[in-house]
Formats: C-alpha cells, sequence, structure tokens
C-alpha cells in the first residue's frame, strides 16, 4: 500500500486498549499526542508499503508503536524533492517513538535533499534497533542545502548486518552533511555494515558520535567513515567513541580520512578495553589524490591491544601532513601479522602497526606517535614506524612506559627511499626497563 501526503504530515499508530489519543491543533497543522500511559500497538509496513511526504518544503512523518516493523522493500521518505524548495525551504523529520524494538530490514528511511532547501532531522527512539538485508537510514544532500540530522536513542541494543547509514554530501550536493549520533548499551555492526557521515560534494562532513555504555563491536569488514572523498570540498567530520569495551576484527575499520580538498578529521577512542584484530584499520590519512592536512588518532583505555596485522595511521600520501597518534593506556600491545591475498593470488604480510608516514610522491611532514604506557609489549614482528619516502620530514616518535618489551618486534625511524627528501624525525623512549630480544631492532638513518 501507499500514503502520500506531499509537503503533508503523515502519523502512524494505535492502541492496544482504551485510552486516549489527543488532537492538536496549531493553525491547520494537526498532530498526535499519544499519552505516557497508554498502550500502543504494533506498527507493520511490509510488502513495499510506502510512506512519503517528499515535496518542496515540510512534510513529517511519525511513527507510534509498541513494536516497528520495516520490511519487505519498503520505504519511508521525506525532504526536498528534485527540482523543488528554495533557500528558504524546510524538510520536516521522521520520528519513531517505540517502546519495544524497531526491525528495518531490506527496506530504507530516507530524509534528503534532491532540490533546494535543508533536510530535516531522523531520530529514533526505542529499546532495540536492528538493520538487516541492506536496510539504509539515508540522511544525504545531492541538492543544494544541508542533510539533517541522525540521532539513534537506544535503551539497550543498537545492531547493523549487512546494512547502513548514511549522512553525506553527495557528489551534485551543496552543503553541511549531518551528524551521526547513537546513544545505547550496545552497538554491533558485522558483514560489511558501515556508518558513514562523509561528503563528496561541496561541504563539510558530519562528525560521527557513538555514545555507548558497554560494548561496540565491529566484525566482519565493517566501518565507521566521515571522509572528504576524491571529489569532495570541505572539512572531514571527525569519529568519537566513548564504550566500556570496542572491538574491531576481520578487517573491519575507523576511517577519517581526505581524498579530496580539505582536512581530514580526528578518530577519538575512549574506552576501558580497546582490541584491535585480524587486519583491521584505524586511519585518518591524506590519500593520494588529496589535499589538505591528516587528522589525529586519540586512544585513551586501560588495555589497547593490536594484533594480527591490525594498523593505526595517521600518515600522508598526498599533499598536506601527517596528524599525530596519541596512545594513553596503562597497557599497550602490538603483536603478529596476518597474511593476505591482496589480488591475483599475490600473498603478503601485514604487520601490526602504528604508524606516521610520507609516502612516495608526497608532499608534506608526517606527524608524531607518542604513546603513554605502564607497559608497552611490541612481539612478532609488530612495528613502530615513523618514516619518509616522499618531500617531507618524517615525524618524531616519543615513548613514555615503565615497562617496555621488543621482542622480535621493530622500531623504524627513516628514511625508506633514496629520492626521500626530508630528514628522519627523533625517538625519545623514557623507561624504567626496556628488552629487546629474538631479533628486535630499533632502526634509524638521516
Amino acid at each position: 500500500g501507499r500514503l502520500n501526503a506531499i509537503n503533508g504530515r503523515i502519523e502512524l499508530g494505535g492502541l492496544t486498549d482504551i485510552g486516549t489519543v489527543d488532537l492538536n491543533i496549531d493553525a491547520n497543522n494537526f498532530s498526535l499526542d499519544f499519552r505516557e500511559n497508554v498502550t500502543k500497538e504494533n506498527v507493520s509496513l511490509v510488502n513495499g508499503a510506502r510512506v512519503f511526504v517528499f515535496g518542496s518544503d515540510r512534510g513529517e512523518i511519525k511513527i507510534e508503536a509498541h513494536n516497528l516493523d520495516i520490511v519487505d522493500s519498503s520505504q519511508l521518505v521525506a525532504g526536498i524533492w528534485t527540482g523543488l524548495g528554495t533557500e528558504d525551504s524546510q524538510a520536516g523529520n521522521i520520528i519513531f517513538n517505540v517502546i519495544k524494538d524497531t526491525n528495518i530490514s531490506d527496506s530504507f528511511v530516507f530524509n534528503a535533499v534532491l532540490g533546494t532547501g535543508n533536510a530535516g532531522d531522523t531520530i529514533i527512539n526505542t529499546t532495540n534497533l536492528s538493520l538487516t538485508n541492506g536496510a539504509i537510514l539515508l540522511n544525504n544532500t545531492n541538492g543544494i542545502g544541508n542533510a539533517g540530522n541522525l540521532a539513534i536513542n537506544a535503551t539497550n541494543r543498537v545492531s547493523l548486518d549487512s546494512s547502513a547509514t548514511q549522512n553525506n554530501i553527495q557528489e551534485d550536493g551543496q552543503g553541511i552533511s549531518g551528524n551521526l549520533e547513537i546513544n545505547a548499551n550496545f552497538l554491533l555492526l558485522k558483514n560489511r555494515a558501515q556508518l558513514q557521515a562523509s561528503t563528496d560534494g561541496i561541504g563539510d562532513a558530519g562528525n560521527i558520535i557513538l555514545n555507548i555504555s558497554e560494548e561496540i563491536s565491529l566484525d566482519s569488514g565493517s566501518g565507521i567513515f566521515s571522509n572528504v572523498e576524491e571529489t569532495g570540498q570541505g572539512r572531514g567530520g571527525n569519529v568519537n567513541l566513548f564504550a566500556k569495551t570496542f572491538s574491531l576484527t576481520n578487517f573491519s575499520g575507523i576511517n577519517a580520512s581526505t581524498s579530496g580538498v580539505g582536512n581530514a578529521g580526528n578518530i577519538t577512542i575512549n574506552a576501558e578495553t580497546v582490541s584491535l584484530d585480524r587486519s583491521s584499520q584505524v586511519f585518518s590519512n591524506v590519500e593520494r589524490t588529496g589535499i589538505g592536512n591528516a587528522g589525529n588518532v586519540d586512544i585513551t583505555a586501560n588495555s589497547l591491544s593490536v594484533t594480527n596485522g591490525t594498523q593505526i595511521s595517521s600518515s600522508t600520501r598526498g599533499i598536506g601532513n601527517g596528524g599525530t597518534v596519541n596512545i594513553t593506556a596503562d597497557r599497550v600491545t602490538f603483536d603478529g601479522f596476518d597474511i593476505i591475498d591482496v589480488s591475483n593470488g599475490e600473498i603478503v604480510p601485514l604487520f601490526s602497526t602504528a604508524f606516521s608516514v610520507v609516502e612516495e610522491g608526497a608532499n608534506g611532514n608526517g606527524g608524531a606517535i607518542n604513546i603513554t604506557a605502564d607497559s608497552l609489549s611490541v612481539t612478532n614482528e609488530a612495528q613502530l614506524t615513523v618514516s619518509t619516502k616522499g618531500n617531507g620530514n618524517a615525524g618524531n616518535m616519543l615513548i613514555n612506559a615503565d615497562t617496555i618489551l621488543f621482542d622480535g618486534g621493530f622500531l623504524f625511524n627513516d628514511l625508506e627511499s633514496e629520492d626521500a627528501q626530508g630528514s628522519g624525525g627523533n625517538v625519545e623512549i623514557n623507561t624504567k626497563n626496556i628488552s629487546l630480544i629474538n631479533g628486535s631492532q630499533f632502526v634509524g638513518s638521516t
């Protein structure tokens, strides 16, 4: 079925028992008010259901439910449509107030600018939110105007499986990307699920803010992105994560880099336990086509483990300076490597590392690596690297740790190419006890 109210308002909801729903009247605008003590009915949109309020202005969707299902290629669409709107146009919001579970599968919720004007926000209040089978929450601009914010407030769990949220400036868009904010106890992403707030057009990318009281987990190629893409012109957004435990595994990653014109955003991770495993990545880089500076990567934890080929980087491959990697933790571990098939059967090792490198062909200085810990261990071919292969100086490395162990591990501070133009940075190590065993090496050059 289909419900259309162009530039209008659609509210869906019901009661399972006797109760009162108030009707609010503001001039020609009508809205429903579900009292807190009423028992809400379940709401389901199935079999390709459509709820459309897009147009030139306003247009709002609100759903009040006990449980909410949006499945089977169903669509909720608000925003400014192609060829419509003015610079003063403001699209309405999409709001879900759900007592228990919100399930979105093989469907999308769309609040965007395709014409001229600003998009509204998408706000989801629920206990649990599940996105599966390619479901998308999309707050983009591909016209002239700002994208809206996406706010998810779940009292328990948010999970994405092969699904995505997008707060982007598209290639033809001009405006500012909205922010993505998630508040929950648990946030779980798997099977290439994504959280995005990037810019492919003209305008700044949005920030991603994750306030999670217990666990954030990304698995199986899932990612968090706030980038300036190759066609983008603007500032990259920041990624701020707060949790008790945070884990990346199996080729998952966080990327706040620039491939276009503009500075990359910063990445901030605050958690008691941070586990980065199995060829995962935390990057804020200047990529080869990028013009701008890399952002900083700041990790604060009780325990940080970087294992099996995982990499932390704030480097430059383009035109601009690398950022700073700051690690503050009681226990810091870099261990091991992973073997990956890059293409055509070529097998290469990927070492666990933190690095800030001026890559070949880059123009800019490398950033610093600062590690403050009670104990630091670099083992089984893991590496710490500040170096230059391009046109610029390598960054400095500062390590403050009571106990340091290199067991088959490496520290590099050097010029990696004869064509490099610049100098190696300084390495300063302050410790009470340091051990280098089983072929560990510190390699430096000027």
